[in-house]
């Protein structure tokens, strides 16, 4: 089977959907699949090259950071493309589109679908669903919600990473859509869980409000643990808010910036580190939760979102914004040493347990299948 994929972001571009999107491709790949990506192109990176079997193709855009993309830039890569797919799909005999995100990409492959009758299927991230961004998108959303209804309605499936983006999509794009839920999927052998560890607190995504970052500052502020560090890795444009929190801090608190998965300093602060923190108002499957439950950390996160669904009983929670609970949480942990390693070993067996890539692959090819007969 020939499958044709799309993502907006793709490495080095964009959070964990990009990551999700090349794991898939490359998994495909080895299974047999023969796969070809379309993608943003971006300063430095190569127009055309074969990455792990997967043939990848970027197209012109306007895109100026590797962490955020704006609308007018998600509108130069539809603009450009669009006639390259056309193209493609002229030139080879696919069997399926699998396209990531409804908008921008579902742009993509409605438009492709419109002239060569290619059934496709879409998996939403998140950020594309009217209502999870309380920071993004909010006006566009308003006016582009008739369109991502369209544009799902001609999908053969609609998968969700989450029940939470499941109710989203049918509580506000279309009531009675038939919606897959999916997860995102992590190596088993992503990181090892055996490393020394250091006494790190760890914090990875994009600085975004909504992320909470600022609320785990502020908790431990006043609050000084005797040897202890707080990292903090990712970029965005909340950054010199949450730096300006850090400012007098009682605590060591390290900002990293933008790091690649494949980035040596980000696979030593997720094996060395000890406590990972993750206080979204809203997640759909976090890939950093993933890894970090992966590496064997103990794990803080909210009780709201996709946070539960992918931590559950390994992590400890606590509810969103909730300063006194964050403190109290990272106190217990770094006092009780039996606590803390039991929960690591727990959120390392969940990760296990749960998330590996062949059970989500599985799930991915039937969908295939299914959507190739119909």
């Amino acid at each position: 089977m020939r499958i044709l994929s799309l993502n907006y972001e793709f490495p080095p571009l964009g959070g964990g959907a990009g990551y999700v999107t090349k794991a898939i491709n490359e998994i495909l790949v080895q299974r047999g699949f023969q796969v070809d990506l379309i993608t943003m192109h971006f300063k430095g990176l190569e127009y055309e090259e074969v990455i792990n079997g997967v043939r990848v193709f970027r197209t012109k855009s306007f895109r100026k950071k590797r962490e955020t993309c704006e609308v007018h830039e998600m509108a130069s890569f539809v603009a450009s493309a669009v006639p390259f797919a056309l193209k493609l799909t002229k030139q080879y005999t696919y069997d399926l589109i699998h396209c990531h995100f409804a908008i921008p990409t579902g742009l993509v492959a409605y438009s492709v679908h419109k002239m060569r009758n290619l059934n496709y299927i879409i998996t939403t991230h998140g950020s594309d669903i009217p209502g999870y961004n309380p920071d993004r998108f909010k006006l566009e959303h308003k006016f582009s919600k008739p369109l991502i209804s369209a544009i799902m309605k001609k999908a053969k499936t609609v998968v969700a990473l989450s029940g939470h983006l499941k109710t989203l999509i049918e509580r506000n794009v279309c009531a009675g859509l038939p919606v897959r839920v999916i997860p995102n999927g992590i190596a088993s052998d992503m990181f090892s869980a055996d490393q020394k560890r250091n006494n790190w607190i760890f914090m990875s995504g994009r600085l975004l409000e909504r992320k909470g970052f600022q609320f785990v500052l502020n908790a431990l502020k006043e609050t000084p643990l005797e040897g202890w560090e707080i990292h903090l890795a990712g970029d965005g444009p909340y950054r010199k808010d949450l730096e300006a929190l850090a400012n007098g801090s009682k605590n060591k608190v390290i900002f990293h910036g933008w790091l690649s998965r494949d980035h040596g300093t980000l696979r030593n602060l997720y094996e060395r580190s000890r406590i990972f923190i993750m206080p979204s108002d809203i997640e759909n499957a976090p890939i950093a939760l993933l890894e970090a439950m992966n590496a064997g950390l103990a794990i803080i996160t909210t009780n709201a979102s996709g946070c539960y669904e992918t931590a559950g009983d390994s992590a400890m929670l606590v509810a969103p914004h909730d300063e006194t609970a964050i403190r109290e949480a990272v106190l217990k942990l770094v006092h009780d040493e039996n606590l803390l390693d039991g929960f690591g070993k727990k959120a390392r067996q969940r990760s296990l347990a749960n998330f590996g890539w062949d059970t989500i692959i599985d799930q991915y090819a039937e969908l295939y299948k299914e959507a190739v007969q119909t």
